[in-house]
């Protein structure tokens, strides 16, 4: 029985399967074409190929640039983006730091969440993270309706000031998965808590 270590990186065109033999240190390469519906499928036919016993592998290491390559290309699945009313257009407006703050002919990327899937609720959190306005579960259930008929398969919840009290946050998940418990949820005090 020969100790194996595993190394694979899913690329957009090709899965590169790269496998090192612990006691000679022998290092062989498998290259095999990507299946972009099913990552793991190249990945197995890149391992047969290698013909690597699977209960030999003693550590098996993964790399992709799958998600790197959706977002590059603008492959991805529609995503809709809930915020605090009054803010629905801050990844239009972006940050004001830039080089030439003036230079209204500079091109930038459009946002990765159209307009139309950018919808608002009333809520509002302080910067102490006091809740001024409680969620307002009538519009949080309207926007949940909406995003529903609309079929986006990823929720993004930002609020204003989240990174100091995801209450209202969290509270918007648990009522967008009411309504959609397939759908992927990821809220921003929880992905990132900070302020930058």
């Amino acid at each position: 029985m020969t100790k194996t270590r595993v190394a694979v990186d899913v690329g957009g065109t090709f899965t590169d399967v790269c496998i090192m033999d612990e006691e000679s240190g022998q290092i062989r390469i498998e290259k095999t074409p990507s299946t972009p519906d099913d990552p793991m499928r190249a990945i197995m036919t890149g391992v047969s190929d290698a013909q690597v016993d699977l209960s030999d592998v003693t550590m098996f290491s993964h790399g992709t640039t799958v998600a790197t390559n959706a977002l590059i290309t603008r492959k991805l699945p529609r995503a809709a983006m809930v915020c605090t009313e009054g803010f629905r257009d801050v990844v239009e407006i972006r940050r004001s730091n830039k080089e030439d703050l003036w230079d209204t002919y500079k091109d930038v990327a459009k946002p990765y969440i159209p307009r139309r899937d950018r919808l608002t609720v009333k809520e509002r959190i302080d910067a102490s993270g006091k809740i001024i306005r409680e969620l307002d579960e009538e519009d949080a259930r309207r926007v949940a309706a909406v995003l529903k008929k609309r079929d986006v398969k990823a929720i993004a919840v930002c609020f204003i000031n989240s990174y100091v009290n995801g209450e209202n946050e969290v509270r918007m998940r648990e009522i967008l998965r009411e309504v959609m418990p397939d759908v992927h949820i990821s809220i921003s005090s929880e992905v990132m808590p900070e302020i930058f």
